[in-house]
């Protein structure tokens, strides 16, 4: 590579690394995985590696790496990693710049000088070779440019995608550098990433690399699914914050000088939406399970042949918190067109019920054949059958009539035919044994376990009393919508059919008569009414809850424990609640509080 070509890397680079990724902080927790001074007084700039070879579904892989990197060094290390925060204006100044001019390199150089310069950064490249992926990364000093840590190793595609390449390489090069890493800290950084980490760090890289190719609506959704999977994950919870303040502003910039360009200008971003959602639902689908009772009860005999019908239940499940980022972008989107208070004369305020594009990106129908076996103590298969299920989600919206047809904000609705019975019959009475058990052969002729490692359904055998836990419970995308149990002491679940439990929905335990309720600290909403209901019977004395609730100012609880639960600075702790009196039919409590 010649200087001037290095030089535009570099400077590239560092663009890169000033808004690509965070800055953790380090805390107690972080200082376990060394020992030692872990690298204290170091500090370091973290570069996205150069790419060669890569295909164009892969672009996001740099980011990706970039970002472990960050990750592995502000978690198992005392050095300070490049601090990058409130510099997006040099995003927007580098997508808005139609090339990479020299004066614009000259501007760019100047604004990163503005930056609190580190002792050291990190470089490297990611070529495709005839092998596999090789990762080339080196740690240099800013002073000398020394190098001072390096290492290469080719990888396979997955082991880059699921950071194991990444992490050890971390590995190595924070060794080289001296840091002085526990036991647990290198088993940690020698084996794969869980899962959440993995899918978080994978759309934060999107989303970023979405939002170098100038697709705000793409890098949005992205930064809302990074941060949905994992909430700690704060560089998507700022990034997903910094876009949607732009789009719901209703602004699109300056080049919107009068009517026609401004109203041109949101046809487009409401035609980028339409693509992203169309593009992504042909790669992406709703993450679903099958789950089904181990419970096998006998229903019918048949005396003349001699034969059986044997039933289990089984409940289809699509992750509600799947869709959530996609309804949060287009309800974004919606939010900014309305903040105009020019849809009406645009034409443009039946959307995205009449979309700009001819596409039809706002739907995803799901159809499963599932074929079941039942086999007996012998193994021997006794019987099969299939269970035909599906699942529909779609962006709903309706007018408002006293409005002359205006479109409410739109929300996305999910639609599946979960709890089926499925029945074998005409099983051979004299095949039957005591101990019986199920096997999910395929699934829309695929092999079960293929179907499963290929994201196509997972499939989980529960108890009789597992099972008939979650079913007394409804879940929408995290929010418990129903409940159809008789406990007078209530344990909020931490997840419903494997989907965690976030919030609680109006009105879901308003008729119940419940002594207590504990609400675990995942749940970060309460809705209008949920465990409130104007009557002389109320019940409720003990309410154990996490800290910093939302709750609705629609008294969620009785007694307006909301008030009591705010004025105590929204503490974790248990609530005891004595009823001292009505009025009309309003129950009145005096409340106390123990942590």
């Amino acid at each position: 590579m010649n200087k001037k070509n290095y030089s535009c890397h570099v400077v590239m680079n560092l663009i890169v690394a000033v808004f690509a990724l965070l800055c953790l902080s380090h805390t107690a927790q972080a200082a376990q995985n060394w020992t030692g001074d872990g690298g204290k007084g170091m500090s370091i700039t973290i570069l996205a590696p150069q790419a060669t070879g890569l295909a164009k579904e892969q672009n996001y892989i740099p980011a990706l790496i970039q970002g472990e990197f960050v990750s592995n060094f502000s978690s198992y290390s005392a050095i300070d990693v490049l601090d990058w925060q409130r510099r997006e204006a040099i995003i927007v100044h580098i997508m808005t710049s139609p090339s990479y001019s020299d004066s614009v390199q000259a501007q760019t150089q100047r604004e990163i000088g503005n930056l609190i310069p580190t002792t050291h950064f990190m470089d490297g490249k990611i070529t495709k070779t005839t092998t596999g992926y090789n990762l080339q990364m080196s740690v240099i000093k800013t002073s000398d440019k020394m190098t001072i840590a390096s290492f290469s190793k080719t990888f396979t595609f997955d082991e880059l995608d699921n950071l194991t390449g990444v992490r050890q390489t971390s590995l190595e090069l924070l060794q080289q550098i001296g840091v002085t890493l526990t036991a647990k800290a290198q088993e940690e950084l020698a084996v794969a990433a869980v899962a959440n980490h993995v899918a978080a760090q994978t759309a934060l890289a999107r989303g970023v690399t979405a939002q170098r190719q100038g697709t705000e609506v793409a890098a949005l959704s992205y930064f809302f699914q990074a941060a949905t999977l994992d909430p700690s994950l704060v560089e998507a919870v700022k990034r997903s914050s910094i876009i949607h303040a732009n789009i719901s502003s209703g602004n699109i910039g300056e080049d919107a000088r009068n009517d026609i360009a401004w109203r041109r200008a949101w046809v487009e971003r409401l035609a980028e939406t339409e693509r992203f959602f169309d593009n992504f639902l042909k790669t992406n689908s709703m993450p679903f399970t099958l789950f089904y009772s181990d419970d096998i009860k006998q229903t019918a005999i048949n005396y003349q042949n001699e034969t059986v019908t044997l039933s289990i239940e089984t409940h289809l499940h699509g992750n509600g918190s799947w869709v959530l980022p996609l309804e949060r972008t287009i309800q974004t989107v919606w939010d900014g067109l309305h903040a105009t208070e020019r849809k009406r004369n645009w034409e443009l305020n039946i959307w995205p019920n009449r979309r700009v594009t001819n596409l039809d990106p706002f739907k995803q129908e799901t159809k499963f054949s599932v074929s079941f076996e039942l086999l007996n103590s012998q193994n021997k298969v006794i019987g099969r059958e299939k269970l035909n299920v599906e699942s529909v989600w779609r962006v709903s919206q309706h007018a408002q009539v006293w409005s002359n047809h205006d479109m409410v904000r739109p929300w996305i609705e999910i639609k599946t035919n979960n709890r089926r019975t499925l029945n074998f019959r005409n099983v051979n009475a004299n095949d039957i044994t005591d101990k019986m058990a199920i096997r999910i052969a395929s699934v829309n002729n695929v092999d079960a376990r293929t179907a499963a490692k290929n994201g196509i359904m997972q499939m989980r055998a529960l108890t009789k009393d597992d099972f008939n836990r979650n079913t007394i419970y409804a879940i929408d995308k995290g929010s418990v919508v129903y409940y159809a149990g008789n406990d007078k002491n209530i344990v909020i679940p931490k997840t419903v059919w494997e989907e965690p439990v976030t919030s609680i929905a109006t009105s879901v335990f308003s008729k119940k008569e419940i002594t207590s309720v504990n609400i675990h600290n995942g749940v970060t909403y309460i809705g209008d009414w949920a465990f409130f209901e104007y009557s002389d019977r109320a019940t409720l004395t003990s309410i154990t809850i996490g800290a910093n609730v939302s709750l609705s100012e629609t008294r969620p609880f009785e007694g307006d424990f909301r008030t009591f639960y705010y004025q105590n600075g929204r503490k974790a702790g248990t609530y005891n609640g004595t009823i001292t009196g009505y009025n009309r039919n309003s129950v009145i409590y005096s409340w106390t509080y123990s942590p």
